[in-house]
């Protein structure tokens, strides 16, 4: 129980005003043991709130790193610049076709490229690469949605035997 040092009155122990004249009370004198334990849990907060921030930066990075890894290896099949794709390679013996599309209705362009086998006769086996169907067009006058390709300019590599550079057919 504590008393009013302004007007004697009996007040509650957690009181911090008197009831009877508003005088402000004392603060509760801080003990050692409860600064301490205070003190752990602030210490124990601090390090949950570092340990949720090292989390968001790790899924952060990680998810960057993805993204990253997913335009990295398309980059085989989608490419932003037309001239730069060659193929690699001597020792093998085939064909490597470049295209650029461009959707008709929303102007959207992309870069397919890819390799073909020769048959015995030195002719290319398969067709030429064609961009994936599974994309919406946001412009699209067709029923399934889908963008429609146009394709805009190609070029042809050959390397017979295997054993000599790639000779760009055409051009």
């Amino acid at each position: 129980m504590k008393i009013c040092p302004n007007c004697k009155a009996h007040l509650e122990d957690n009181a911090v005003f008197c009831g009877e004249c508003g005088q402000r009370l004392q603060a509760p004198v801080e003990t050692m043991d409860n600064h301490a334990e205070s003190s752990q849990s602030d210490l124990a907060k601090q390090s949950k709130d570092k340990k949720q921030d090292n989390s968001l930066i790790g899924c952060a990075v990680i998810v960057l790193l993805v993204l990253w890894l997913l335009v990295k290896g398309c980059g085989a099949i989608f490419s932003d610049d037309f001239d730069d794709k060659e193929p690699k390679g001597n020792n093998t013996a085939g064909a490597y076709e470049v295209c650029e599309f461009k959707c008709n209705y929303c102007g959207k362009e992309i870069i397919i490229d890819q390799y073909a086998n020769l048959d015995r006769n030195g002719d290319v086996v398969g067709g030429m690469p064609y961009p994936p169907r599974t994309e919406v067009c946001p412009k699209s006058k067709v029923a399934s949605r889908e963008h429609v390709w146009k394709m805009k300019r190609s070029k042809v590599y050959i390397n017979r035997d295997g054993k000599g550079d790639w000779k760009r057919l055409g051009k």
